[in-house]
């Protein structure tokens, strides 16, 4: 297939939902390469080692509707959590952009593994926003004399990996989940402001930012350490 795309690697994309897939990069796999080089420098001998599993794919998604999103629900049997294994990729990565003048986007980025499902540890990216149109708060209560005009919100774990006596991809699990959420700020009759939700922490902000002539605008981040579920 030339036009469009032929899969949805992940299985997000929902239709009941409005979800869309738009855009996906699959890069293709860059091995390690092992050399032996003889007395002027030359590479006399030279194997690839780690071919086959590794690189990174990026799934990007549009939520063109009004509806509840979750990367993680019991009830409907969804699972994007971080360290959740797909089609054999494994999801490392959420992120989330809404905007007063957008419909909001997420992005799933995942990486090929030889592991399994039930032997990586699961992190549960702790997001929930409604899809469409305008900015949504996540993990960040605005105040009374501002209003939000934008939410980027980035969810990731990292990634543990060991090869084999060969160089091939041998284990992989995943540790330490974060969701760091910035918050785009206008203030209306005060400076922007607002304090973080129960849970988070305020890592930076409210900023102030002024100008003759336009109304003071700032940012807010906060962040939340995620433990394994």
């Amino acid at each position: 297939m030339s036009y469009g795309i032929d899969s949805d690697l992940l299985g997000f994309a929902d239709t009941s939902l409005g979800i869309s897939l738009q855009s996906v990069s699959n890069p293709v796999k860059t091995p390690g390469e092992a050399k032996a080089a003889d007395s002027n420098g030359d590479v006399v001998a030279e194997t690839l080692y780690d071919t086959a599993y590794g690189h990174q794919i990026t799934c990007n998604y549009v939520c063109a509707k009004a509806s509840a999103i979750d990367f993680y629900d019991t009830t409907t049997a969804k699972d994007f959590r971080g360290g959740k294994v797909i089609n054999g990729y494994v999801v490392t990565g959420i992120s989330v952009t809404t905007a007063n003048n957008a419909h909001a986007t997420v992005s799933l980025t995942a990486q090929k593994t030889i592991s399994t499902d039930t032997q990586i540890d699961k992190y549960d990216p702790s997001i929930t926003f409604t899809g469409g149109k305008g900015a949504r708060s996540i993990g960040f209560g605005v105040d009374s004399l501002s209003r939000l005009t934008g939410t980027s919100a980035n969810f990731g774990v990292q990634v543990s990996r060991s090869l084999d006596s060969a160089g091939a991809e041998l284990a992989v699990d995943v540790y330490e989940g974060r969701l760091d959420a910035t918050h785009t700020l206008v203030g209306v009759t005060g400076a922007p402001g607002g304090t973080a939700d129960t849970g988070y922490t305020l890592l930076s902000g409210p900023s102030k930012d002024e100008s003759n002539t336009e109304y003071a605008t700032g940012s807010a981040v906060v962040f939340k350490n995620i433990s394994a579920s």
